[in-house]
């Protein structure tokens, strides 16, 4: 399989050849092509050659193409130091009190929009009330979370489960389910 066919069929819950490695490194990509940040983050032809080169020199599936993750903080305003040849830094945040919070919520007020706030109504009042996250609950659906087909019975038995301390893993029955915090060694292991 090539590396898009495995991120492919890991998405849509087919198993792959082997686990598909998709990584997230900016700087390693610049660093090993010996270019700086500066350079990396102004130039898209540079920033390109940089993850192209990345992907056949260690052999990933793919790469998550991000040209500082800072920078995203950046762009939505938080206060952000960008050097030339080290990864950007965000210093303090967009919100500084609590009463700026609100202003989040003003995006339901935006037309079409209304429903968004009856969804965190909703959300957190169960999430308060019962220790139960319907938004866990539908991750636990999603293809690289189960082995099984998505049935009814499936979904209630989701919906169904008693609420659970460990989070999104502690109820799933795929082996596919696994933390984050596996070794990359590991993503190299059959599963």
């Amino acid at each position: 399989m090539t590396g898009c066919q495995r991120i492919m069929a890991a998405m849509v819950g087919r198993w792959p050849d082997r686990v598909p490695v998709m990584l997230h490194d900016f700087l390693m990509a610049a660093r090993q092509s010996g270019v700086t940040m500066a350079q990396f983050r102004s130039d898209p032809a540079v920033m390109s050659r940089c993850f192209i080169e990345a992907v056949e020199r260690h052999g990933h599936d793919g790469m998550l193409v991000d040209m500082d993750t800072s920078t995203v903080a950046g762009a939505m305003g938080a206060p952000v130091t960008i050097p030339d040849d080290s990864p950007a830094v965000v210093h303090g945040a967009l919100l500084t009190e609590w009463a700026q919070v609100s202003d989040l919520l003003a995006l339901g007020l935006a037309p079409g929009l209304a429903w968004i706030h009856v969804v965190q109504l909703i959300g957190l009042s169960v999430r308060q009330m019962t220790g139960y996250c319907l938004l866990e609950r539908g991750l636990r659906l999603m293809s690289w979370h189960r082995d099984e087909p998505l049935t009814v019975r499936n979904v209630l038995r989701t919906f169904t489960a008693p609420p659970s301390n460990g989070g999104l893993f502690a109820l799933s029955r795929s082996p596919r389910a696994v933390p984050a915090t596996r070794s990359l060694r590991s993503f190299h292991e059959p599963m």
